[in-house]
Formats: C-alpha cells, sequence, structure tokens
C-alpha cells in the first residue's frame, strides 16, 4: 500500500463503478504508519471514501474480523460477508483490477509478503502466480530448512502450509518466523 497508495485507490474506484456500493471503506492496521500516511495524502481530497485505521490485534486482519470492525456486521457461522450485504477485496485485488483494467496487463504475479523471524531479508516480493512457496523462502534468505508447516496465508487467517513446494495463489502471504528452532 505505501508503495502503490494511488493505484490502489484507482482500482477502488473501479471496482465502485461496477458495483456501486453505498459506501467504501479501507481498514488498515495502525502498525502500518507508512502505509496510512501514503493512503491518507491519495485520498486528501476524496468524500467517496473512507480510511479507517484498526488495532494490530489478531485475527482483526481475517474477512470476518475485519468486516465486524468496519461495520459493526456480523458475518454468519459458515456464511460470507455478501450475506450481509459487504463485498470484502483486498489490496492486491484492487490494484490488479487497476492494472487490468487501465494498464490491460494480465494478472500473472502479485505481491507477496514474507516475514517473520525465520526470514533473513523479510519484506514484498513480486511472485509470478505459481511459483513454489520454496523459491521465495530461499531468495529471503530462510534458514534453517523448513521442517515444518509455516502459516500460508495472513497469519491471521490460520491456513497452514503442509509443503514448501506447494505453488503460490494469488491470495498468499508468508508469516514463517515460527519456523525457526
Amino acid at each position: 500500500m505505501q508503495d502503490c497508495a494511488a493505484q490502489v485507490v484507482e482500482g477502488i474506484r473501479i471496482l465502485a463503478h461496477i458495483l456501486q456500493p453505498r459506501e467504501i471503506l479501507i481498514g488498515i492496521e495502525d502498525n502500518k504508519p507508512q502505509a496510512i500516511s501514503m493512503l491518507r495524502a491519495v485520498l486528501a481530497d476524496s468524500h467517496d471514501i473512507s480510511l479507517r485505521v484498526i488495532p494490530t490485534k489478531y485475527p482483526s486482519g481475517g474477512a470476518k474480523q475485519l468486516t465486524y470492525i468496519l461495520t459493526g456486521k456480523q458475518v454468519p457461522h459458515g456464511g460470507r460477508s455478501s450475506d450481509i450485504g459487504v463485498l470484502m477485496q483486498n489490496v492486491g485485488t484492487a490494484y490488479a483490477v487497476k492494472r487490468a483494467v487501465i494498464d490491460g496487463e494480465p494478472i500473472t504475479e502479485r505481491v507477496v509478503t514474507l516475514t517473520g523471524e525465520a526470514i533473513a531479508r523479510p519484506g514484498n516480493v513480486w511472485a509470478r502466480l505459481g511459483t513454489p512457496v520454496r523459491h521465495l523462502l530461499n531468495d529471503a534468505g530462510f534458514c534453517p530448512p523448513l521442517r515444518s508447516n509455516g502459516d500460508y496465508g495472513r497469519p491471521a487467517n490460520g491456513l497452514y502450509l503442509a509443503w514448501a513446494g506447494c505453488p503460490g495463489r494469488k491470495d498468499y502471504q508468508l508469516s514463517v518466523g515460527s519456523l525457526c528452532q
């Protein structure tokens, strides 16, 4: 978000044009001050998109939790946010929409966040869809060799990586701090 805030907002506006929502909210955790600053600058003259800074607290990053934090509406057990009239999109999707619609680029890659104590060089990297997670970990200086499961997806999502050779998906991020022993 801090590197591509304007493009993310442009993607949000494209989605808004298509979906015609009553309200547009961006939720961002308070441990991302640079991204918050960039989004505030991009949204300075905007009255149709509201930025909400939320506490960094597990599991606030999950879609159901974020829906509740931003709207006060509870997603039913076994349901989706769309069941209560809320459409949740992540930053990567908004950015990809902008790239596809405005730039005419096919969606073949995405930004992947590599974080955790076991990563020597944490950060965001561009990865082609289908890239084995092992390659991303090696490039980020992961050590020691993968011996156990890591978090696949955002840590708040609770999805687990069973095999480091599995291909990356459009919605993945990696937190592997728990792998270092």
